[in-house]
């Protein structure tokens, strides 16, 4: 988003009850949300399409909430890939199978995450949302009058906007809220190095694969496409130099790992894009909403890949941010959506710390045994 000083323009009669400020899940579940129960909705995307992103999966307890958005039949129209279990080696070599045969819930999905988000702003724009795309702000949001009020364009066109309500769905960087004073926690310093691969012959098991090294671990899936996402996560300080900035450098790494070699090299797979770094620290906000705004998804709270809960908070709390906007009018229905996303974080914490303890085999690793601490590094970010 830009950061020119505001121009002394008058702001067109274009007013939205609600402008969400970022197109992805979280943007697009709620923009959705919104316009079906009657709302003038705007969405503000800065870019016109979606880079390929690691880490696709969806788990199968998304199912009512994307019956609750009035997109299930649709999502299964899309025929993203089936997920049918996980194998994982965590603290033990040995590989343990999970199949979701014997889950409740059924299946979960590799995505397509181009086109998970193209139906969910399809179905939003069919509802009446409103999307400018791709274009950004100019300059700080204004509060005049309990009204917000926003100047987009793309180069030289300007418009202004006006809205009761700013929703942030910017991600971890938070925008909006940075924008207004709040400042984020991280709890670690978790980075993810992820590359796609093409293999030879697709990998005959479809299931997820999870392998804990000294260093971190490793996660890699078969996506829709055929293609193979491979990432290796660890802590920013702990990466091997400017190693894994290549892709020989990168199999040389991954020479590390027992099981992902394997499949990867039985499948044949050569790299085709990465090796890209990219942040997967846990954080949230200090106030995930405040005077007229709130903030959903990444923007709100971040979550570790291990958890697979991100697309899922995204969906979930796009949900409860449009029921607390439809219930403004109760001054505490901001305070209980923020009460709400609190829990359930302060519970992922919980089943974090429990789970990466499970993972003994490495004591005197710094990876390990910073996570045999609560939250070492909890730190606020300015």
């Amino acid at each position: 988003m830009s950061n020119t000083s505001p121009a002394a323009e008058s702001y067109s009669s274009r007013h939205f009850q609600a402008v969400i400020i970022g197109g992805g899940i979280g943007g697009g579940a709620t923009a959705l949300a919104l316009a079906r129960a009657g709302q003038r909705v705007a969405v503000i995307e800065r870019v016109a399409s979606v880079e390929w992103k690691a880490g696709e999966g969806l788990p199968a307890q998304c199912k009512p909430l994307l019956q609750r958005l009035g997109v299930w039949e649709r999502f299964l129209a899309e025929k993203h890939l089936p997920s049918y279990g996980k194998r994982s080696a965590w603290g033990s070599a040995r590989l343990a199978e999970s199949d979701s045969i014997f889950d409740v819930h059924g299946p979960g999905w590799q995505l397509d995450r181009r086109k998970f988000e193209q139906m969910l702003r399809s179905a939003a724009q069919e509802a009446g949302a409103i999307w400018f795309c791709p274009t950004q702000i100019h300059g700080p949001p204004l509060r005049v009058a309990g009204i917000w009020r926003l100047l987009v364009g793309d180069g030289d066109k300007r418009e202004g906007l006006t809205a009761e309500v700013v929703v942030d769905a910017t991600g971890p960087a938070s925008w909006f809220a940075a924008r207004q004073g709040v400042r984020r926690a991280r709890y670690d310093r978790l980075v993810a190095v992820t590359s796609l691969l093409s293999p030879r012959k697709p990998p005959s098991d479809a299931r997820t694969l999870v392998e804990a090294v000294a260093g971190g671990w490793w996660y890699s899936a078969l996506l829709p496409d055929g293609k193979v996402a491979a990432i290796y996560l660890t802590d920013a300080d702990l990466l091997p130099g400017q190693q894994l900035k290549t892709a020989a450098g990168w199999w040389e790494w991954l020479s590390q790992t027992r099981h992902t070699r394997r499949l990867l090299e039985t499948s044949g797979c050569q790299v085709v894009a990465g090796p890209r770094l990219v942040s997967a620290v846990s954080s949230s906000l200090t106030a995930m909403s405040g005077d007229s705004w709130l903030a959903v998804g990444d923007a709100a709270t971040s979550f570790d890949p291990l958890s697979s809960q991100g697309m899922m908070n995204a969906l979930a709390n796009s949900i409860m941010a449009a029921q607390a906007i439809l219930e403004r009018g109760d001054g505490s229905a901001f305070q209980q959506y923020e009460s709400n996303l609190r829990r359930a974080y302060r519970e992922y914490l919980a089943h974090h710390r429990d789970y990466y303890a499970l993972e003994q085999r490495w004591p005197e690793s710094p990876f390990w045994r910073r996570r045999a601490t609560a939250h070492p590094f909890a730190t606020i970010a300015v």
